[in-house]
């Protein structure tokens, strides 16, 4: 019993402080074709030699199950979201804080809405450290979340 209580708020704990890590979500619309926005998303990332570990066809799931669920229409169109590592980073964000690890990987979301297919929505969140000591490494993180999307909107 102890060992389900100890496991229980330590879930709570990842939870409740999750919440608190990802507080800022951004969104940059670019008024280009989603293929093409997905395409300089991902050639930034491997520019920049990271890892891209998944790629999640988030449309492709919502469109299958919306039956299931008696949702009557599809809200994207085309939606990915992009997880990829960058090992130094993560490295970092670990010396900080071993609770960083949460953070990694990180994610990027592109999609498209049917009811708006000419604009490409890009969705990423800025952590918010969660102390002193991983405020460099955050920075760091936000900088290159932000240095690909920004590559992808030219």
């Amino acid at each position: 019993m102890i060992k389900k209580t100890k496991f229980n708020l330590l879930f709570f704990l990842l939870f409740f402080s999750s919440s608190l890590i990802a507080n800022s979500i951004n969104t940059t619309i670019i008024k280009s074709d989603y293929k093409n926005v997905r395409s300089n998303i991902l050639d930034s990332i491997e520019e920049k030699a990271l890892n891209i570990a998944n790629v999640y066809h988030a449309s492709e799931m919502l469109n299958r199950t919306k039956g299931i669920f008696s949702f009557g229409r599809n809200i994207y169109k085309n939606a990915e979201i992009i997880e990829f590592c960058s090992a130094k980073i993560s490295h970092e964000m670990a010396r900080a804080n071993h609770l960083n690890i949460l953070l990694c990987p990180f994610k990027i979301a592109i999609y498209t809405l049917n009811s708006n297919p000419e604009n490409t929505y890009v969705v990423y969140s800025v952590p918010n450290p969660i102390d002193e000591n991983s405020k460099k490494s955050m920075a760091k993180v936000t900088a290159l979340i932000r240095s690909i999307v920004e590559s992808a909107a030219w």
